[in-house]
């Protein structure tokens, strides 16, 4: 089945991982933009931007359904 990717941004795996990383970027001291229901980020997959200074790096947050048994949540930084 194929899914939009505003449907997948809507799955709530998908809106727990992003708040964890959001949760653990503001914890080592960044600045963090949650822009995962912005439709302006859709098309490039962002979902978070990362800000430290004035260094911006977006990310984009990867959870799949092994992510609960591997408690793993991959992250890809997009330019």
């Amino acid at each position: 089945m194929i899914h939009s990717f505003e449907e997948h941004n809507n799955d709530q795996r998908q809106k727990d991982a992003t708040e964890m990383c959001r949760k653990i970027l503001l914890e080592q001291g960044y600045e963090v933009n949650d822009v995962s229901n912005n439709p302006e980020f859709y098309k490039k997959g962002i979902d978070l931007i990362k800000i430290l200074d004035e260094e911006k790096i977006n990310i984009d947050v990867k959870c799949d359904l092994q992510a609960h048994k591997t408690g793993n949540i991959a992250v890809e930084f997009i330019e």
